[in-house]
């Protein structure tokens, strides 16, 4: 048990014998359940509160979680990839990006689903146009989920706890030169995020220029064009997998 975690269970549960000592005892509060109704009220209460902080206090003081590491492997899926980023939604330095790679999973599912809803509509299920262009869109959802399930792969590489340290790292006595070295390496993950999150927003953005080019137009032209644009993103998004 770290030292510190010991001070906090010392002290707050003699705090709560001590409310528990002048609550209770004769010559100083001396409440009594068999009390005026006032006084019978207030020492149920208080011992209900004192019960409350022993248990749930004890138990945030002990429970310290610690984030299992998950294998690439083990994320085979954008759930799967939700649940590690959500797991970072807290993090001071690194929560927001984790949030802005979790909504864009969301988004992935809504502009493919549209996407293959309209292709269907348009040229009609089992068709050769249809089948067409459904084996370029759902190529690229498959980069994407792909590149998602890697950023949360990644995510998995930050530590809070350290970073904060390291923010400060001019004020211990590690030499800089390695701190430093190690904030580079934490930027480069940051940056690599960063990117693939932005190759993915252009994908994304191009597959809804073509449901809504589908929806409204007769003519395939413009639609073959950004089909192409399509394949081309895909094959940008795989270098950040």
């Amino acid at each position: 048990m770290k030292g510190n975690k010991l001070i906090k269970l010392v002290v707050l549960n003699l705090c709560i014998v001590a409310s528990a000592v002048i609550s209770y005892s004769p010559g100083l509060l001396n409440l009594r359940p068999g009390d005026s109704l006032l006084r019978a009220g207030a020492s149920i209460i208080i011992g209900i509160m004192l019960a409350m902080a022993f248990l749930a206090g004890n138990l945030l003081i002990l429970y310290d979680p610690q984030k299992s590491w998950i294998t690439e492997n083990e994320i085979t899926g954008l759930s799967d990839a939700q649940a590690v980023l959500k797991g970072y939604f807290g993090g001071r330095h690194f929560g927001s990006l984790a949030k802005t790679a979790y909504n864009q999973a969301d988004r992935l599912e809504r502009v493919s689903a549209k996407s293959r809803q309209i292709i269907l509509s348009r040229f009609g299920k089992g068709s050769m146009s249809a089948e067409r262009y459904l084996s370029v869109t759902e190529a690229a959802k498959d980069t994407l989920v792909q590149n998602v399930t890697g950023m949360a792969n990644r995510m998995q590489m930050f530590d809070e706890k350290e970073y904060t340290q390291l923010v400060h790292y001019k004020e211990d006595d590690i030499p800089d030169d390695i701190q430093e070295q190690q904030i580079a390496l934490y930027q480069e993950n940051e940056k690599h995020i960063r990117n693939a999150i932005s190759a993915n927003e252009k994908l994304l953005l191009e597959i809804e220029k073509l449901s809504m080019e589908l929806a409204g137009s007769n003519t395939n032209m413009e639609s073959d064009e950004l089909l192409s644009e399509i394949q081309k993103l895909s094959d940008e998004v795989k270098l950040y997998r």
